[in-house]
């Protein structure tokens, strides 16, 4: 590298001339990316952030959609009795690490359009 260049995030070479390759990320692509390789579109070569195939979630595209969607209906399911009893919606009565995936599934779809 040329003394005075810096390297951008997501390039590498003499004059930041080449873009990361699918699995690497960062400043002179250093890092590698952690994204579940079969399921996922693109690493971010900038950020490493996994970019998901249709049907797949999660940091990583570790989560299959179907999967997730079953969770979430058979949780609210058992929910739904005991939230009656506590007078709340059968949503709030998911487990937090089941919420959080559903935001985050969604908040995926909402940028993605």
């Amino acid at each position: 590298m040329q003394r005075g260049v810096a390297l951008q995030p997501g390039y590498r070479g003499d004059q930041c001339q080449q873009q990361c390759d699918s699995q690497h990320w960062g400043q002179d692509c250093a890092y590698l990316c952690q994204c579940v390789v079969s399921n996922t579109k693109n690493c971010e070569p900038n950020t490493g952030t996994c970019i998901c195939s249709d049907g797949f979630t999660g940091d990583t595209c570790e989560l299959e959609v179907s999967i997730v969607s079953g969770l979430l209906a058979a949780s609210f399911h058992r929910k739904v009795s005991k939230s009656n009893e506590q007078n709340l919606h059968p949503f709030f009565a998911l487990p937090s690490e089941i919420l959080q995936k559903l935001v985050y599934f969604v908040n995926s779809k909402a940028s993605a359009t």
